[in-house]
């Protein structure tokens, strides 16, 4: 089925616009070879050819959100687009525009043609583009259901983050399985952390799940006693880790946009605050003095 695919690669040419790739196209490849989820291509493209549903189930960072849709591409584009593009639902819209943005420059095409995002407020889509970001809630792939319930442009329907577990995500999983039934051709991916792959086989029966395994393992890391205000207890656990000079990343989950622009905003001469404040104060007051710091610099209230 993904014969045509080898040869235009061969060929030097990019099968999505007949084009010659780029070096930068090469650059990307080799990195994209060395992401975890890389070595489950074969066995992903088999299960989604032969299959209605597929669950991947992954932790962060594994590539899961950037490669798969790619491969989801090249399944609708071996079929000629008989059946529809390619739909990926994303529960943050910045995470939407982050991977189209990521996802064109790696297939080496323009974004708002071959790759789009379609977000509250603003499309970056054509009706040529063949695989499309949406920010998944309610006004979005939802509002599309309304007016074409069955979703008869898409041959492919991918639900990332769906561990989230939020509202709009959940109200599509129990909805395309209904759509399923009606539309034999059509294909699900549902991409989770390895927790809720259980739960999602339970709820779609016998289907194929691909666990991609995480080169690095996370150590969780839990508060040993309930926190007034999680964002402050989160900020200074933050800063602890980094003190400390541990090797390796840290991912911390928060629950809201403004909590995350927040962090954003730490930059040296906040950690500067942090360790002057460290040597003189509590660490509730010492955060707390910080969190204002910062705040007064994007020029909001603290307290709102």
């Amino acid at each position: 089925l993904f014969s045509s695919l080898a040869e235009h690669a061969h060929g030097l040419l990019n099968p999505f616009d007949g084009l010659p790739y780029s070096s930068r196209y090469y650059k990307l490849l080799k990195e994209r070879e060395e992401l975890p989820v890389w070595k489950e291509k074969q066995t992903f493209r088999e299960s989604l050819l032969h299959n209605q549903i597929v669950i991947v189930s992954g932790h962060a960072k594994t590539g899961k959100s950037s490669q798969i849709p790619q491969w989801c591409a090249e399944y609708c584009l071996s079929a000629h687009y008989q059946h529809g593009v390619v739909v990926c639902t994303q529960v943050h819209k910045q995470t939407a525009v982050r991977l189209a943005l990521r996802v064109a420059d790696e297939m080496d095409v323009n974004v708002g043609h071959e790759v789009g995002y379609f977000i509250p407020f603003e499309s970056c889509c054509t009706t040529e583009t063949i695989l499309r970001f949406v920010y998944c809630t309610d006004d979005v792939l939802q509002r599309e259901m309304m007016s074409t319930p069955l979703l008869n442009c898409y041959g492919v329907i991918i639900l990332d983050d769906v561990h989230e577990r939020t509202v709009a995500t959940d109200a599509l999983l129990a909805l395309l399985k209904d759509v399923l039934l009606s539309r034999p051709e059509l294909r699900l991916v549902i991409l989770t952390a390895p927790h809720m792959s259980s739960k999602l086989q339970q709820y779609y029966g016998s289907v194929p799940l691909i666990r991609v395994e995480s080169k690095h393992q996370a150590e969780v890391v839990y508060s040993c006693s309930i926190q007034k205000d999680p964002f402050l207890s989160a900020l200074r656990l933050l800063f602890e880790i980094h003190h400390s000079k541990e090797k390796g990343d840290i991912v911390i989950f928060l629950a809201c946009e403004q909590c995350v622009i927040c962090i954003e905003h730490i930059n040296t001469r906040n950690y500067q605050i942090f360790c002057s404040l460290k040597e003189r104060s509590s660490s509730s007051c010492m955060i707390q003095r910080l969190a204002k710091a910062i705040y007064r610099d994007k020029g909001t209230d603290a307290g709102s």
